[in-house]
C-alpha cells in the first residue's frame, strides 16, 4: 500500500498518459501505476491524484518533488468528456 505523505514527498517524473487527455501516469512507483488528472480549474482542485487503493486525492498544487514531462498529449489519446458527462 502506498503511504500518501511518503508519495507526496517522492520525487515523480509524470508523462501525458497515450491514451487519455488531461491524465498523466507515473508508473514508477512500487505498488502500482499512479494517474493524475487536470480537473476544471478553478472550478474544482487543479488536479485529482488516483491511487490503486484508496479515495483520489485532489491537489490545488503539484508538491515540489514532481515533474511534468510535457503538456502535449498524442492523437491517441481519447478527448475528454465535456462536462457534464455524468
Amino acid at each position: 500500500m502506498i503511504e500518501v505523505s511518503d508519495l507526496l514527498s517522492t520525487p515523480l517524473a509524470w508523462r501525458p498518459d497515450p491514451e487519455r487527455q488531461l491524465w498523466f501516469i507515473c508508473a514508477h512507483v512500487s505498488g502500482g501505476v499512479l494517474s493524475l488528472r487536470m480537473n476544471h480549474f478553478p472550478d474544482e482542485p487543479m488536479f485529482t491524484l488516483e491511487l490503486p487503493s484508496g479515495p483520489p486525492l485532489h491537489l490545488e498544487h503539484l508538491p515540489p518533488a514532481w515533474t511534468i514531462s510535457e503538456y502535449v498529449w498524442p492523437a491517441s489519446a481519447a478527448e475528454r468528456w465535456p462536462e457534464p458527462y455524468w
